[in-house]
């Protein structure tokens, strides 16, 4: 009997993460500006874990209709405000929410390159880099690697080996791309 419930338990917290989500929003306040922008206060209603708060509020900072978004209640994770253009709703905030916990949620690490090195909310991956002329060269793509919305942080040390802290859910490609762009070529460390 005891291993049925935990059986069934166990099968129960899995669904609940695998389907986590927010599934409602209540308006604690809302003010209109005149420069079509709102702010409003609101409680989130559903599940999603302390661990995705900060990737949650990276994604909505990062949306062009959202100028501010944040957890305000250290005690409440529930509570939260944003202000934004006034066309833009709370289903939508809803929305972009459930898209990012599910992408977190069903993260595939196939589609990394090797040495990847796993963290809560974060990666880093290391390689080498062809095609930096000098040193001048190499400040200036860490400064525009630095500027993309998935990176956290870059370097690239004297003999061409590139660490990039990145999202977690970011995908190899996504790297693969972002050098490409700038005319350099990764080369994947083998270490055996």
């Amino acid at each position: 009997m005891k291993k049925t419930f935990t059986l069934l338990l166990l099968s129960f917290m899995a669904s609940v993460l695998s389907y986590a989500q927010v599934t409602a929003v209540s308006v604690d306040s809302e003010k209109n500006y005149e420069n079509n922008t709102k702010t409003a206060y609101l409680t989130l209603r559903g599940y999603y874990g302390t661990d995705l708060i900060e990737g949650i509020s990276e994604q909505l900072n990062s949306h062009p209709d959202i100028s501010l978004f944040s957890f305000y209640d250290n005690t409440n994770n529930k509570k939260c405000m944003y202000t934004a253009s006034s066309d833009f709703t709370e289903l939508m905030l809803v929305d972009i929410i459930n898209d990012f916990m599910s992408e977190y949620y069903q993260f595939d690490s196939s589609n990394d390159l090797p040495n990847t090195e796993y963290f809560e909310d974060i990666k880093a991956v290391k390689f080498n880099i062809s095609g930096i002329t000098d040193d001048n060269h190499k400040a200036q793509i860490i400064s525009e690697l630095s500027q993309l919305d998935f990176v956290t942080a870059v370097e690239i040390n004297h003999q061409g080996i590139c660490k990039i802290s990145i999202g977690k859910t970011t995908k190899g490609d996504t790297i693969r791309t972002a050098f490409n762009n700038l005319n350099l070529e990764i080369i994947e460390i083998n270490i055996y």
